[in-house]
């Protein structure tokens, strides 16, 4: 170890080994001070970023502190640095057992046993799954019947369709999994949500009420009532429901956490933030818990508060681009004192999603060097750009992987790279960086969490013909990909890309005449299965659906396949 005094100052500079910030971070965890551990293992992880040992430490702080996903995201970026440890494998499976997923716990632990059936975890997960047959069988009941699992199943589309609004959606499974089970109030709540959302609001109020009578103290039930009312202006209504929430005592966090965005919803600042106070002493590191506190916060006056909610999140993960968004408004609001309260939503607010949208549409129309300018060059540009990778609904995303695409250096292919080792991020978006990655012609395999599980990803013979297809052409591939490997193995889809790689050489054409991608893109998947004779061929309404054309535009491209392709006269009708 050197100390180096500094002439300019009584002030040592020391230059410490890894170890050195180990034992710290040691010390730390067995104090409980998670974050400050985690900033020390950054440090050495800064040193050797690829060193496993260093990942599984920080992977097991998440842990610890409750933070499963972020643990998981932490553990999937060790398959990057070649095999996965199997250890990684269980550490997987103990984390969906923690967020109560025990489908892939199951999953993660079969994949391990697969790869090390006598490993050092092999005894603790046969533990492991017998007791999550046990939590199952204790979730459902103790019913193992199919119907039973069907109603459930149902009800959690119905929740999903929710969540993304598709209310209707919500409401066709929601209203056949409660017509199974008259009784099952979480999905009679969400029925309720999704009947208001979707203007049916007098149908809302019955089935809430309905709830309310079976079980009086339904926390949710009261939550939706004192919105639906408040919502029609009729407060005498609402405030009998406010009145009970205020005489809540003590439950469970989530139940919290309904309560609060409550509040959040009717404008009862004060209110909102007490009860996400309440939840921050039980989930001190959830980052979604402490962002709405400190929206509650800043919306009270709070402004220091609102700002130390924001910079520990920051701390539990400095890449948070939200945090950083409304860190800054808060500090702002501390130094002016004046503000506008802010919308409670898990993004920026909406003005601002506004103006980065315009700005990303803007930057789509520049194809000349000043966009790779601003990639290399422009902190403001790289951020909304990484904001929307990560914060974007799908929209977003996809106008932000075509921005990323067109530069196609090392620190593209490492954000491509690490965003198909995220669990939370869909399969679908991942089915395009596949593509996307094909294209810069980024070495194979593809390491990617998909379908609830780490695997190896080829999507066919790279060749220089794929990076300069005609843009038309570069378009039926990015849907043919999309669309196909997510149902086909891989030596479908590479016979695929081979085949409209071949198509367009021999066509010498720039593909301007192709109006629909999406269309050739079907009639390719149609093709590609005759010619290997798949005993199941798709359907021509599944194509239909699938990719959102109509019939007679695939037989149009089919044709023109077939003009390229010799064979007997196969039309799709």
């Amino acid at each position: 170890m050197k100390n180096n005094k500094d002439r300019q100052g009584n002030i040592l500079s020391f230059n410490q080994p890894a170890e050195f910030f180990i034992k710290k971070a040691e010390k730390h965890i067995d104090a409980g001070n998670f974050l400050e551990a985690l900033a020390l293992y950054r440090c050495v992880l800064g040193m050797e970023p690829e060193n496993i040992e260093y990942l599984l430490s920080i992977a097991q702080i998440y842990s610890e502190m409750g933070l499963y996903a972020e643990s998981n995201d932490v553990l999937l970026k060790i398959a990057k640095f070649g095999s996965t440890p199997t250890e990684c494998l269980f550490a997987l499976g103990c984390n969906y057992m923690g967020m109560k997923n025990y489908e892939l716990a199951d999953e993660a632990f079969e994949q391990y046993l697969a790869v090390d059936p006598n490993g050092e975890y092999a005894e603790d997960i046969d533990e492991l799954i017998d007791m999550i047959d046990e939590e199952e069988s204790e979730e459902e009941g103790m019913l193992h019947d199919v119907g039973r699992r069907m109603v459930l199943e149902e009800a959690n589309e119905g929740k999903q369709s929710l969540d993304k609004g598709d209310y209707k959606g919500a409401i066709a499974h929601l209203e056949r999994a409660v017509g199974k089970d008259a009784y099952l109030h979480s999905a009679m709540n969400n029925l309720a949500l999704a009947y208001f959302f979707d203007g049916k609001k007098q149908k809302a109020i019955e089935i809430s009420k309905r709830v309310l009578t079976q079980q009086p103290s339904n926390l949710h039930a009261c939550c939706n009532l004192a919105l639906f009312y408040s919502n029609l202006n009729d407060h005498a209504a609402a405030s009998a429901y406010l009145d009970k929430l205020d005489q809540t005592g003590d439950i469970a966090p989530e139940d919290m956490h309904k309560v609060a965005l409550t509040y959040c919803e009717l404008g009862y600042h004060e209110k909102a933030y007490k009860w996400f106070q309440r939840i921050v002493a039980y989930q001190p590191y959830d980052v979604r818990i402490l962002h709405f506190c400190g929206l509650a916060a800043f919306n009270c006056g709070q402004y220091a508060e609102a700002f130390g909610c924001f910079i520990k999140i920051l701390k539990i993960d400095p890449d948070n681009s939200l945090a950083a968004y409304y860190k800054s408004r808060a500090e702002d609001a501390k130094k002016n004192r004046a503000h506008r309260e802010l919308e409670y939503v898990y993004q920026v607010q909406y003005d601002e999603i506004k103006r980065r949208i315009s700005y990303l549409n803007e930057c789509l129309k520049q194809k000349d060097k000043s966009l790779e300018h601003k990639w290399h060059k422009d902190a403001y540009f790289k951020a909304i750009i990484f904001w929307g990778l990560n914060f974007g609904d799908e929209y977003i995303k996809k106008i932000v992987l075509e921005i990323m695409s067109m530069f196609s250096d090392k620190k593209v292919e490492n954000a491509f790279r690490d965003f198909l080792l995220k669990s939370t991020e869909p399969d679908e978006i991942k089915n395009d960086i596949f593509m996307y990655l094909k294209r810069m012609g980024a070495k194979e395999p593809y390491v990617a969490y998909i379908r609830g599980a780490i695997a190896e990803v080829r999507v066919g013979a790279v060749s220089e013909d794929i990076k300069s297809l005609p843009a038309p052409f570069a378009e039926v591939l990015s849907s043919f990909i999309k669309q196909a490997s997510s149902r086909y193995d891989d030596n479908f889809v590479s016979a695929g890309v081979d085949l409209l790689v071949s198509i367009v050489k021999a066509r010498s054409d720039d593909g301007k005449w192709v109006r629909k991608p999406e269309g050739m893109a079907a009639a390719l998947e149609l093709f590609i299965s005759e010619l290997m004779d798949n005993v199941n061929l798709p359907l021509k309404k599944d194509l239909v659906r699938i990719y959102g054309v109509s019939l007679a535009t695939i037989n149009r491209y089919y044709d023109k396949l077939y003009e390229d392709i010799p064979g007997g006269d196969r039309r799709f009708d």
